[in-house]
């Protein structure tokens, strides 16, 4: 039995009111985490059945982030909070798509992957 292949679409997202005092991964470090690490432990632990790639967005010559029209949820101490707790994590989702369509063709990927400052 083959295994199974799946695509990655990693998009860097930030926010409107984000001024990036939190440092984010750089786009070398996004694609080492997900597209070389990642990768590789869903390899080992599927024995070799699951097995993917993918592309970090938005591309390198169109910047470094997807800024969402939406503020980030930040605690009193500035630290960001989670979008679970908010109910808000389809809405992210949503306008990080809207955001990268003119670049990304969704049909392509299996999987979508957001990286955002924390």
């Amino acid at each position: 039995m083959g295994g199974r292949f799946d695509r990655l679409a990693v998009l860097l997202v930030t926010f409107r009111n984000e001024d990036l005092k939190r440092t984010p991964p750089s786009r070398e470090r996004a694609r080492q985490i997900v597209l070389e690490e990642t990768v590789q432990y869903f390899k080992t632990v599927s024995y070799g059945k699951e097995l993917l790639s993918g592309e970090i967005f938005p591309p390198a010559d169109k910047g470094d982030w997807y800024t969402l029209p939406m503020d980030i949820p930040v605690d009193s101490d500035g630290r960001c909070k989670s979008f679970f707790d908010g109910g808000q994590l389809d809405a992210v989702r949503d306008l990080a798509i809207e955001a990268a369509d003119p670049d990304v063709d969704f049909s392509r990927f299996g999987r979508l992957i957001l990286i955002y400052p924390n």
